[in-house]
């Protein structure tokens, strides 16, 4: 700017003329402006623990993109991880299939039907492409669950037994009803092969429902012969198995 006193150029800030040494206004001006500012800064930078609001913005934002890459690398990692696990399954499967089937049949063989469903599950071969493995298994896990909720029931008290809500005699019944009539999906058709393992199931069962329960063999075979089983042919049967209370 140009000093009013002497016409000398100097900076607008300079407080005073540096030729001369007029006092500047314009300068005096800037200074509180400046000074008003700066005490503004401290004040906000007190307010956010030190620091501006718009350097926190920036370290959230960065912690979010950080946090946002690392958790899709995870999931990149775990679904490469899971896909690459599969892989060699595959790959170890391929390479050891005379080994492994040689080891499931054993083990259906000896009916040993929990260790050919580990073989089958880590191997990935519980499909249709081994029918009779999947079938007994399937068969063998029904049949457990059978057991369980047979054994269950005969626990109770007599008086838990009459309940008409009884939860292990409605899953009796039912699962007696899938076994017998192999409701099991994709694998609905018995395999002459497991016509053994079949047949025993259907004679505990049998005995069962119509001695330990008190099923007469028309009802068993009236059981049997309904083509789907919903809850309330359920509940017909379970109430004439707590009437008659042939357990006891």
């Amino acid at each position: 700017m140009k000093c009013k006193n002497c016409s000398a150029n100097y900076r607008a800030r300079e407080l005073k003329c540096p030729y001369c040494s007029t006092t500047n206004f314009l300068g005096h001006i800037w200074l509180a402006e400046k000074t008003e500012a700066e005490l503004e800064y401290e004040r906000a930078k007190q307010e956010c623990g030190g620091l501006s609001r718009y350097v926190i913005y920036r370290i959230l934002t960065r912690i979010l993109v950080i946090e946002v890459v690392v958790g899709v690398l995870l999931f990149l990692g775990v679904v490469a991880y899971f896909f690459l696990s599969e892989v060699i399954r595959d790959l170890n499967t391929n390479h050891n299939i005379a080994s492994i089937e040689a080891k499931m049949e054993d083990a259906w063989q000896n009916k040993e039907y929990n260790k050919l469903e580990l073989l089958m599950d880590e191997n990935g071969l519980d499909s249709q492409d081994y029918y009779t493995y999947t079938q007994a298994t399937l068969l063998h896990g029904y049949y457990e669950e059978w057991m369980e909720c047979r054994l269950q029931f005969l626990e109770l008290s007599e008086e838990e037994k009459l309940e008409n809500d009884s939860y292990y005699l409605s899953h009796i019944i039912n699962k007696s009803y899938e076994i017998i009539t192999l409701d099991m999906g994709l694998y609905d058709v018995l395999d002459e092969k497991n016509k053994e393992q079949y047949e025993e199931l259907e004679t505990e069962i049998k005995a069962c429902l119509m001695g330990t329960l008190g099923l007469t063999k028309e009802e068993y075979e009236a059981l049997m012969a309904i083509e789907y089983l919903y809850s309330v042919d359920t509940e017909e049967f379970e109430q004439k198995i707590l009437e008659r209370g042939a357990w006891k």
